[in-house]
């Protein structure tokens, strides 16, 4: 009776636990991106920069609500769409927000009508070089100046060092991290949205049946082959 109720909930709220599992997904590939981009010493008492802490589920929520109004919108196969496929979502949709993060070009093409290419990464492994994120050295130092601009009790702002060991400071440098990312956010249009999924979408099928094939035309070929050789030894003996 349980697995009979968590099935028709998923499929009640397929849209919604999808988006809520691929945000998850987004929020861990670009954790490495910004921790690539923004140079914190490694010591226990500096700033740590994890997504999946409390204080960054705003963003954790919008991020899932618009990719669920999307999918929607599209009636996209959802419950047909796991594995590698929603792998390269989480890649192409980290990828995107990453690099209007530490890109300004870059994001205004993003905000444009400008189409958008997908990542070329295989379909058939979970197991491949992650692709760099666009990087301009300028937005990135206005960024870290952002985060790292903070105002103190008698209203004097102050540039504190990111290898700072202060938790205030830390709490600080997380709210205005989420800031800026709900700030990129809201400037991706709906459209923009819709059209890396189903670019993606329609990319991933195009890649998987092309190597489908090849599989099947060597399969056929080395089976061919095959009996060839069982012949010969056949005929051999």
């Amino acid at each position: 009776m349980g697995n009979y109720c968590s099935l028709c909930c998923y499929v009640c709220f397929k849209n919604t636990l999808y988006s809520l599992e691929l945000a998850d997904s987004i929020l861990y590939k670009m954790e490495k991106h910004i921790r690539e981009n923004i140079p914190i010493g490694s010591g226990i008492q500096t700033w740590f920069i994890s997504l999946k802490r409390e204080c960054f589920n705003q963003f954790r929520q919008s991020l899932a609500c618009r990719i669920s109004m999307q999918l929607e919108e599209l009636h996209f196969p959802v419950l047909t769409s796991n594995g590698n496929m929603k792998q390269h979502f989480a890649e192409n949709f980290a990828y995107v927000i990453s690099s209007c993060l530490f890109n300004e070009n870059f994001a205004k093409n993003i905000y444009s009508n400008i189409d958008y290419e997908c990542l070329n990464i295989p379909t058939n492994t979970l197991f491949y070089n992650c692709p760099k994120i666009d990087v301009n050295n300028e937005t990135q130092s206005n960024l870290i100046k952002y985060i790292t601009n903070i105002m103190d009790e008698n209203g004097k702002i102050s540039n504190i060092p990111l290898d700072t060991t202060d938790k205030t400071h830390h709490k600080i440098f997380d709210s205005k991290l989420e800031s800026r990312l709900i700030e990129i956010l809201h400037k991706i249009q709906n459209n923009k949205v819709e059209k890396i999924i189903s670019s993606v979408y329609t990319n991933f099928t195009d890649k998987n049946t092309k190597e489908e094939e090849i599989l099947k035309i060597n399969r056929k070929s080395i089976k061919e082959n095959s009996k060839k050789e069982e012949i010969r030894y056949t005929n051999f003996v």
